[in-house]
């Protein structure tokens, strides 16, 4: 695909998200916190280990070469409404590649229930996941580009659509370092999705067949971080859009 072509699908995308109507939600209500007390509300697929220790969520997915273990999913029991605002800290603490892999699955859904098929995705294989309902949020350091001015590698930020893993946005800035605390927050308003960190918004969407709900999953890959202050708002009812 050439860059004038490149050029042009982006052009398009901004202005989808310029022309749909902006509608506030009608209510925002706290229903979901965890502080990560223990792993009742949680469980891993993949991954060398998950555990909580000191009000932190650890997702270690880090072995020294690819192999058994080089990738997580933990998912949250707890069920995402449709139209939903997710704030949650995490920081890297390593990761052997350098890539940093901070990832959110949202609104994921199985047709018999993804606890209850849990086993078909015990090595937490990312392809298991992109022919399910759900929107993938990925934040990284990419390693492939270009450094900035100070010699730091961009961070990467890409949003996609479930099923067929479609790419709906994606940007390079700022960085993505180990021992950084970041702020994250996903939106999800109708068919508008956003996705912020340290209270700016790096990733924007318009989906014209919104998924309803469904559940959130923390995701990583060569990857040892941590996750802590869940906190989880209902929307509430979206007006119609007006003719």
């Amino acid at each position: 695909m050439n860059a004038r072509l490149l050029s042009a699908i982006a052009l398009l995308a901004i202005l989808a998200v310029a022309a749909e109507p902006k509608r506030k939600p009608t209510m925002k209500r706290l229903i979901y916190t965890s502080d990560f007390a223990n792993m009742d509300d949680f469980w891993a697929e993949g991954g060398e280990k998950a555990w909580v220790e000191d009000g932190r969520l650890h997702q270690q997915a880090n072995p020294p070469e690819k192999g058994p273990g080089y990738v997580s999913t933990i998912w949250c029991r707890k069920p995402m409404p449709e139209n939903v605002e997710v704030h949650v800290k995490a920081c890297v603490l390593t990761s052997a590649t350098g890539v940093n892999n901070i990832n959110f699955f949202l609104h994921y859904l199985h047709p018999k229930g993804l606890f209850e098929t849990r086993a078909e995705r015990a090595d937490g294989g990312y392809k298991r996941y992109h022919g399910l309902d759900g929107y993938i949020f990925t934040f990284l350091r990419d390693t492939k580009g270009e450094p900035d001015a100070a010699g730091k590698q961009k961070a990467r930020g890409r949003m996609r659509r479930c099923p067929g893993f479609k790419l709906i946005d994606e940007t390079f800035q700022g960085t993505c370092e180990v021992g950084q605390v970041y702020e994250l927050m996903i939106r999800k308003v109708g068919g508008q999705l956003s996705y912020w960190v340290d209270g700016k918004k790096i990733l924007e969407a318009i989906d014209p067949n919104p998924l309803p709900g469904g559940l959130l999953g923390f995701r990583t890959f060569r990857t040892h971080l941590w996750w802590s202050d869940l906190r989880v708002f209902d929307l509430g009812k979206v007006p119609p859009a007006k003719d």
